[in-house]
């Protein structure tokens, strides 16, 4: 990529869900983890117990004690952990969701020149922001197209020349239809 394309690229990043989604995940990491050691130091003062008082019989090898702690733990931490990562993307897509469906319904509405809002824009994202500034920035203009308008032809000496029939009918079908999409 050139520079040029590098200027003109935008990357919008809503920080306060990235930081609400963050700061969960070091939570709930942290949750998962001290359950999954409170079950992994029962598991081995369990072992431990029962090797204490066995004094004839060898000692099990560390390992293989480790690993039956751990074997009904692990699976259950990685579970967990999927089912959460999952959570995340199904609140993030519908967030991403919800603003490209408003977004798409303002585009929609601007293309047919119709300049009402299409309801509660979601709240906290700069395209959102930027949207609804172009959003007015248009509907602006396409008032003073439809202004203009209706001063020519409100006037007979505006000079758009009568006999010019096509034309004339042009201006008032686009007057129209500004007239009934405002």
């Amino acid at each position: 990529m050139t520079a040029r394309n590098d200027l003109r690229r935008r990357h919008y990043i809503s920080r306060p869900m990235q930081g609400a989604l963050i700061v969960s995940l070091l939570v709930l990491e942290v949750l998962v983890v001290a359950v999954s050691f409170a079950f992994v130091y029962r598991e081995l003062s369990a072992a431990v117990d029962v090797g204490l008082f066995r004094i004839h019989a060898p000692p099990p090898d560390g390992a293989s004690v480790l690993w039956r702690a751990l074997r009904p733990v692990l699976p259950w931490m990685i579970l967990f952990n999927i089912g959460v990562l999952a959570a995340v993307v199904v609140l993030w897509s519908a967030r991403v969701s919800s603003i490209a469906g408003w977004l798409h319904l303002l585009a929609e509405r601007a293309q047919r020149l119709e300049w009402r809002r299409p309801g509660p824009a979601p709240q906290g994202h700069e395209v959102i922001a930027a949207a609804e500034r172009w959003f007015e920035q248009e509907r602006a203009h396409w008032l003073e197209v439809r202004a203009g308008l209706d001063q020519v032809l409100g006037t007979e000496d505006a000079g758009v020349p009568r006999t010019d029939g096509a034309l004339v009918a042009e201006l008032r079908a686009l007057q129209d239809r500004l007239s009934a999409a405002s």
